[in-house]
């Protein structure tokens, strides 16, 4: 697969996700970042395909991110699994930690649509318009 290729089939696999999620991943150049720890880590073409895929999968919510690293080395295959750990290392580093912290922050400043008031606290409530009726004097 093409860089082209996996960019647009980065950008359909978050087109269906919140806002929020397609801002952080706007953050992060991703297929140029894999690209770059690919090339650097002497990876064939279709090994950064691969693990373009797994990193998308995982940005997507398709796979865990905890089998991520798993996931990388079967991609890569038994031969490189020295390789893939470094490889999956730097991704989680410089990919998916940076979309994790922008995902956070931005949902931390917009409130989530059609989202309710946080209720009142007992402290906040204003117990001085509860009615007293039925209630039987000491």
């Amino acid at each position: 697969m093409s860089y082209q290729n996996q960019q647009f089939d980065l950008n359909n696999a978050v087109s269906g996700l919140s806002p929020a999620i397609k801002q952080a991943v706007g953050e992060v150049d991703v297929t140029s970042e894999i690209w770059d720890i690919g090339e650097k880590s002497e990876l064939l073409v279709s090994e950064i395909g691969n693990v373009c895929e797994e990193t998308k999968k995982v940005i997507a919510g398709e796979t865990r991110p905890e089998n991520f690293v798993d996931n990388v080395r079967n991609a890569l295959g038994d031969e490189n699994k020295e390789k893939a750990n470094a490889v999956a290392t730097e991704i989680n580093n410089q990919i998916l930690i940076p979309i994790l912290n922008a995902f956070k922050k931005s949902s931390m400043e917009e409130p989530a649509p059609n989202s309710k008031p946080a209720p009142k606290t007992f402290e906040e409530q204003n117990l001085s318009e509860q009615t007293t009726e039925n209630v039987v004097p000491h």
